[in-house]
């Protein structure tokens, strides 16, 4: 799930330091017997996609919000376009970004050893390579 939070950490909030907002959103939303969230990645402006158990999704959304119906759609925050910029150039620096922060992030995932959470994983990177590669034939 993708969400926004106001975390005023600069680490998670501009690189891409998976294990510390990981951190933050287990001290912030606590593992109990309902699930935990296995998976934090921070992309920018405050984003981050979540992989969490169905069943603590709403005790995400009493935290923070929900950006899911957005991910990856043209009125995605992290797709508005940046002064100087075209939106087509912006999806793609996003989408880039996107993906080399996914590729940090795989190392933590697959040390996890949580096979739940690297199935999300993986299908999430996969959604965000189909984009790029969607982008890159001039399609956005």
């Amino acid at each position: 799930m993708r969400i926004h939070s106001d975390f005023e950490c600069d680490l998670c909030n501009q690189q891409s330091d998976v294990y510390g907002a990981l951190v933050h959103f287990t001290t912030d939303i606590p593992p109990g017997e309902d699930g935990k969230v296995f998976i934090a990645i921070p992309l920018s402006k405050g984003q981050f996609d979540l992989a969490v158990d169905q069943a603590i999704v709403r005790r995400v959304k009493s935290h923070h919000t929900d950006l899911s119906h957005l991910r990856l759609l043209s009125s995605d925050p992290l797709f508005a376009a940046e002064f100087g910029r075209s939106y087509e150039e912006t999806a793609f620096h996003a989408l880039s970004d996107m993906i080399s922060k996914y590729n940090i992030a795989a190392v933590s995932v697959y040390i996890s050893n949580d096979q739940r959470g690297i199935d999300c994983f993986v299908w999430a990177r996969d959604k965000v390579q189909q984009g790029l590669e969607f982008e890159e034939q001039g399609n956005i």
